[in-house]
């Protein structure tokens, strides 16, 4: 299969965050478009760089990295306080769910 086009890898990443409510991995990705690792995540960048897609603006495209895991809401929760987000908005319930 060729690279995929920022059209074709744009709608994999929005339905399956329609279908199962999460963003597929850089591997998940990389198998379904039969590319390397390394394509893959040129191939996000490049999306990324369109704009068709935000890549954790802050922290390198951190998404891309095989060891990223989502932040439990014990993390979340710690991040929000080191960053001085309080209120009722920024609270969130104790639970062993990731954020």
């Amino acid at each position: 299969m060729p690279h995929p086009t920022h059209a074709q890898l744009h709608h994999a990443v929005l339905r399956q965050l329609v279908d199962e409510g999460d963003a597929p991995t850089p591997a998940d990705l990389a198998s379904r478009f039969d590319v390397s690792p390394a394509e893959m995540t040129a191939a996000m960048q490049a999306l990324q760089d369109d704009h068709g897609v935000v890549l954790h603006a802050y922290q390198g495209g951190q998404h891309l990295s095989p060891e990223w895991h989502k932040w439990s809401t014990d993390e979340a929760r710690a991040i929000f306080q080191k960053h001085r987000l309080d209120g009722p908005i920024w609270e969130l319930p104790h639970s062993h769910e990731r954020f």
